[in-house]
């Protein structure tokens, strides 16, 4: 049996690796929403890299996904090196690529509320 979670936000800021948000909002008068610094047009990709591990053993796992000695699972259970959306674009993926998430949506994007009356 697997078991797993995992979330992202429902409107992620996403910066560059390494920014410092602290002092660009001392010297930009702040941060909203809206500032510079947070990075749009783009995805978040999320990653799988599965493991099972016996007796804590966290340095040797006992099987692996991606960097298995003898064999990728990823590849053996179908996995491949890219993916066309439905308006047409194409996205390479590695191993373990499981979602895109588009980093100017928010997941609250999908929902929308009306009233009968």
């Amino acid at each position: 049996r697997w078991y797993g979670q995992y979330s992202l936000p429902a409107a992620p800021y996403i910066v560059p690796q390494g920014t410092d948000l602290a002092a660009y909002g001392r010297t930009h008068g702040g941060l909203d929403r809206k500032s510079d610094v947070f990075l749009k047009n783009g995805y978040i990709i999320v990653k799988f890299n599965i493991e099972t591990i016996r007796n804590k053993d966290t340095d040797h796992p006992y099987l692996q996904y991606i960097y298995a000695p003898l064999n990728n699972q990823w590849r053996m259970e179908g996995f491949t090196p890219g993916y066309t959306d439905p308006y047409g674009r194409f996205f390479a993926t590695e191993d373990g690529d499981v979602m895109f998430y588009d980093a100017d949506r928010s997941s609250r994007d999908d929902f929308d509320s009306n009233q009968t009356h």
